[in-house]
């Protein structure tokens, strides 16, 4: 981001984790959209190598002097870092308000909201302006779940009084989740319940399991299924259908580009990847169904070179999450010896190995198939991705 001039000032903020993040990124919303004063995230719960690297960054930026050329405060926003360095999003004030408020619009209007995402992620950045927003004009507010680790039990009791107090005022309920959170929920008696109450349980984080959706259903919680970015504050496309104010478009190679009121105003100290119609180059594949619905087919960097046949690591992954008896699943790709790469999928469950090779082989073709890596649980990131690039460095 260059500017002639750089008069305007950054404070950096340190996010810790639970009750007390979800208090300081409120605080730091607030005082973005009521006071003007751009402030950066640095969630300090990630490691602390991550950590020393964002603030190094920052710092750098700061002694730069923040660009004049942001033309509004800001609110910068590490993205989850889960194949490559955190890119530090440049979030403008009108971007957050006009994400919020359409967000609401799309469902109906404000509500109650329960953060169950670690404070420093888009998802629950999103939440929390939402949360401001709807504070602001409509009196609602924000439950926390304020948790060293994810324990359904502790969660089912802390949903239960939130829910209480949002039925009391008369308030729907809503709460964002990734996949695992809800697979584990659904699992808890208690949990599952409470989900059941609330307006709408958004989840994204990327692709989840059909028969984890499909029990979520049959159990009655009204899932709705989110597609976005920290470049987009968060998700953007619900179910399919893009927010209000919201330009989702293909280009001729299928690529998603996503324009509009929430989107980023860049990254803080690198260019981001616009067309020339200002559009952002996601980096996602998709489609639209012929009722309009935009379908995320996976990332560009997913389709590797395996003896000589391009895979596609995407329809991999569907193939091995969907396989009966498979709890949680990732694949990824190394380089191969002679050239290309192989693929390993690492899975959690009582799924046979030898079933999963079978079953990827059959629906895609002998190059597709992977080498099964049995785990008791995969590494994640603390929103909940998996961590691609320790799972890359533990299978050397």
């Amino acid at each position: 981001m260059a500017a002639s001039a750089r008069s305007r000032t950054m404070e950096i903020v340190d996010v810790p984790a639970g009750a007390a993040g979800v208090d300081a990124v409120r605080t730091a919303i607030s005082r973005l959209t009521s006071d003007g004063e751009s402030i950066a995230l640095v969630p300090g719960y990630s490691p602390g190598v991550v950590v020393r690297n964002l603030r190094s960054r920052l710092q750098a930026s700061i002694a730069a002097g923040v660009p004049d050329s942001w033309q509004e405060p800001a609110l910068v926003l590490p993205t989850s870092g889960s194949t490559a360095q955190p890119k530090l999003v440049t979030l403008n004030r009108s971007a957050l308000i006009a994400a919020a408020a359409a967000r609401d619009t799309a469902q109906g209007g404000p509500a109650a909201w329960f953060v169950a995402l670690p404070p420093g992620t888009a998802a629950a950045v999103s939440a929390l302006s939402r949360s401001v927003l709807g504070a602001t004009l409509h009196g609602s507010w924000t439950g926390v779940a304020g948790l060293a680790r994810f324990d359904a039990s502790v969660l089912a009791e802390q949903l239960s009084s939130f829910l209480g107090r949002a039925e009391t005022a008369g308030q729907p309920a809503r709460i964002s989740l990734v996949g695992v959170q809800l697979d584990r929920l659904c699992a808890h008696a208690a949990a599952a319940a409470a989900l059941t109450r609330f307006d709408a349980v958004l989840l994204g984080g990327g692709p989840v399991a059909a028969q984890v959706l499909t029990r979520a259903k049959d159990l009655g919680i009204r899932v709705v299924q989110t597609y976005g970015m920290t470049e987009t504050c968060g998700g953007c496309v619900y179910d399919g259908r893009p927010t209000p104010g919201v330009d989702v478009q293909l280009a001729s190679d299928s690529e998603i580009l996503l324009g509009g009121q929430p989107l980023a105003a860049g990254y803080l100290d690198a260019p981001m990847p616009l067309t020339g119609s200002g559009l952002l180059r996601t980096g996602d594949r998709g489609r639209f169904t012929p009722d309009g619905s935009l379908q995320v087919l996976g990332r560009f960097d997913d389709i590797v070179t395996v003896r000589g046949a391009n895979v596609d690591l995407a329809a991999v992954a569907e193939v091995v999450r969907n396989h009966p008896g498979v709890r949680d699943s990732a694949v990824v790709a190394e380089p191969a010896p002679a050239g290309g790469h192989s693929i390993r999928a690492y899975v959690v469950g009582s799924a046979d190995p030898g079933r999963i090779e079978l079953r990827v082989v059959e629906q895609l073709g002998p190059a597709a198939r992977p080498t099964i890596w049995r785990l008791s649980a995969l590494p994640r990131l603390p929103g909940g991705k998996v961590d691609l690039q320790n799972l890359r460095k533990d299978g050397r």
